[in-house]
């Protein structure tokens, strides 16, 4: 376990020689989506914040019965006059509550209210993971393509390996995932802006590192990837549907 995080440790400090040993090791691959994933895990911790509330909270049919259990209590405290005027108005808003309660508990899920937001706070925080790594091969699968024509070296596995330990330092944005304000806001805020930037040195980083090029021609690779895929691709894409709409409703006029 200590080798484990040790290593970690040297890739955030982006260590090359511990990037082109990490990436000849038949277990890369496993070990680089453990990683990703236990930083997905750190960042996710606020989605946790709220089951502790959900477990002692009352679900709203609980709630509604208590009112109905405390309205009916009211004529007892009161002198027995005044008593005999409310009892019937209480009674029927008791009813009502009653009512009210049974009909909510009818549309709870099976498991009840509260362990069925705690089993969704948990879900919540187990896909934080898994909804980084879908976000960041959306970002990197077209600079592996890019690397690939422009004669990198690496293979679609070295290349994923690596660029998946871009990941790793998202996990200082932790504070993201709580609802915090005030300065506790504004230090989210820095620590995201250095976990972007941190992610990005790690990934050109991975990439040289994955296909024998220079960071200057991984700086490059990433520029044109992003050129082709995510601004001339979507001209490209609104041009021809404006062309075609234009057609479409030339012919039905």
């Amino acid at each position: 376990m200590t080798t484990y995080f040790r290593r970690a440790w040297r890739i955030l400090m982006l260590d090359p020689g511990e990037l082109r040993q990490h990436v000849s090791e038949p277990n890369a691959m496993a070990v680089s989506l453990s990683l990703a994933v236990v930083a997905g895990l750190i960042a996710g911790l606020g989605e946790l914040t709220g089951v502790g509330a959900d477990l002692t909270q009352p679900s709203a049919a609980e709630r509604a019965l208590q009112s109905a259990s405390a309205m009916a209590a009211i004529p007892g405290s009161l002198p027995e006059g005044i008593a005999g005027i409310v009892e019937p108005i209480t009674s029927e808003v008791s009813m009502v509550l009653t009512n009210l309660s049974t009909a909510l508990e009818s549309v709870e899920p099976p498991l009840g209210a509260q362990t069925s937001q705690v089993l969704r706070s948990f879900g919540a925080w187990l896909s934080t993971p898994f909804n980084m790594l879908a976000g960041l091969m959306v970002v990197t699968l077209p600079m592996v393509l890019v690397a690939r024509w422009l004669g990198g070296t690496g293979t679609l596995r070295n290349q994923v390996s690596l660029l998946l330990l871009a990941l790793l330092p998202q996990a200082l944005t932790v504070l993201d995932s709580f609802p915090v304000a005030g300065t506790l806001a504004s230090l989210a805020w820095i620590l995201g802006v250095l976990a972007l930037v941190w992610s990005a040195v790690i990934l050109l980083r991975g990439l040289a590192v994955a296909n024998g090029v220079t960071m200057g021609r991984a700086i490059g690779i990433v520029a044109v990837a992003i050129g082709v895929f995510f601004v001339l691709a979507p001209v490209v894409v609104a041009a021809l549907t404006s062309v075609l709409t234009a057609i479409v409703l030339r012919a039905l006029t």
